[in-house]
């Protein structure tokens, strides 16, 4: 076998993983809203920042509270977008061009506020929060297993895409909420004739979509520094 060929195949199906979980909400949100929302992006970034501030400026290194953080964060993030953009352009008619054109511009107006927000915290605490360094999470496990580094990324990766992937599933199949969410996106006019709150549903599924996106992201700082490690 090729030196190496084992670790390399795990870095690979951690970055699998890594990009199910951005994914998985992306279509979700897409599916039911019909909104093809390039914010999507933000929710990554942000999420991530929740770990570094979390981090940086109170010192806790916990990643089960900073994926909850963020994915709070991130979600309603998600919701604001929907209420104050989105929908209402909706209403008035606008194509889906138009509304995906306003979700870049969301997306070019959070990414300057997170400069300004990581410019201000440089400010006050002289940390360098735009090439922050790796986190150590005392919360997540590592070790080697034949020979293959079960790093702190690669064993929150499983867990997370995992997690992801059966709360999804139990959600869509097994719940009233994902019935309703499936409804929606499979014919929303029937579905509020059908009694559905069709606007509620659309703004709980951009919540679960954000934070899911979020919420992973918060160890990503682990798996872009875990080769190194």
């Amino acid at each position: 076998m090729i030196p190496g060929m084992q670790q390399a195949v795990m870095n690979a199906f951690q970055y699998s993983l890594f990009y199910l979980i951005f994914s998985l909400p992306l279509t979700l949100s897409y599916r039911t809203t019909k909104v093809i929302n390039f914010a999507h992006a933000n929710f990554i970034t942000y999420g991530a920042y929740v770990a570094i501030f979390l981090h940086g400026i109170l010192g806790l290194n916990l990643m089960s509270l900073a994926v909850i953080v963020a994915f709070a964060l991130t979600g309603s993030i998600a919701v604001i977008n929907n209420e104050l953009v989105f929908t209402p352009l909706q209403k008035r008619g606008s194509s889906p061009a138009i509304v995906m054109i306003s979700s870049m511009g969301l997306w070019i107006a959070y990414k300057y506020l997170l400069y300004m927000i990581t410019d201000i915290a440089h400010y006050y605490t002289t940390k360098n929060f735009v090439s922050y360094g790796k986190i150590t999470y005392s919360d997540v496990p590592r070790g080697i297993v034949g020979g293959v580094d079960f790093s702190q990324a690669l064993v929150a990766s499983l867990v997370a895409a995992s997690i992801t992937v059966v709360l999804l599933y139990i959600l869509l199949e097994k719940t009233k909420i994902g019935r309703a969410i499936r409804a929606v996106a499979d014919n929303p006019s029937l579905a509020e004739i059908s009694g559905i709150p069709r606007s509620l549903i659309v703004n709980l599924t951009w919540f679960i979509c954000g934070g899911l996106v979020g919420g992973g992201r918060s160890y990503m700082d682990l798996l872009l520094w875990s080769h190194n490690a």
